[in-house]
Formats: structure tokens, C-alpha cells, sequence
């Protein structure tokens, strides 16, 4: 399997569901990061960054916008499913661009 999943959470608990999980199908390409807001990745090395349901459960909601677009590649897409269409909107401004909309899953470009 090509590729690597970062899957990042503010939860111990949480990654440690996810790295049993993925122990148990055999997947070697997964990395958990804890951590609210900041990745310790390098600038532009994520293609897509998909963020189901949480957005609303998140207190740093801008600073975790700005930490994503400096690792998303310029060609890169945010996608975000979430109740709160109109708040995620309010906080991507100067940063993406909407580019699809799907009632609540928005996608998103990276503005440079």
C-alpha cells in the first residue's frame, strides 16, 4: 500500500483505538499524532486532510485551519463534514476556498 494516513486527535484514547485497529487489518501506513492543534509535519506534505464530525468539537477552530493549510500542498484538498457548515466557512476565510458543496461535506482549496 502506497501512501501514509496521519490521524491526529486530542484524545490518547482515541489514537490508541485507531493503532489497535489498524494492527489488527494489517496496515503499517498509519501514524497517530496527539496533539489539539499542531502536526509537527513539514510545510505542504499532506494531499488531503478529511475531518468528519469534529470540526464542532474543536476549541482552536482557526489555529487548527491555519496549521492544516500550511501542510496541505498547494494542490491539496481540505474536505469537512459537519453540521456547522456556516461557522466552517466563517473560519476558512483567507485560507480556502470553496470548491464543493455537498450539504454538510465541503471541500475546499488551499488559497496560497
Amino acid at each position: 500500500m502506497k501512501g501514509k494516513v496521519y490521524a491526529l486527535d486530542c484524545f490518547r484514547r482515541q489514537l490508541k483505538i485507531v493503532e489497535a485497529r489498524s494492527r489488527r487489518e494489517g496496515l503499517t501506513n498509519i501514524e497517530t499524532i496527539l496533539s489539539d492543534n499542531k502536526t509537527g509535519l513539514p510545510d505542504e506534505c499532506i494531499d488531503i486532510v478529511w475531518m468528519c464530525d469534529v470540526f464542532h468539537e474543536v476549541k482552536q477552530r482557526r489555529a487548527v485551519l491555519e496549521e492544516l493549510h500550511r501542510v496541505l500542498r498547494r494542490q491539496g484538498v481540505l474536505a469537512i463534514y459537519d453540521g456547522m457548515r456556516d461557522k466552517v466557512l466563517g473560519y476558512t476565510t483567507g485560507l480556502f476556498s470553496l470548491i464543493g458543496n455537498d450539504g454538510k461535506l465541503l471541500r475546499f482549496a488551499k488559497i496560497s
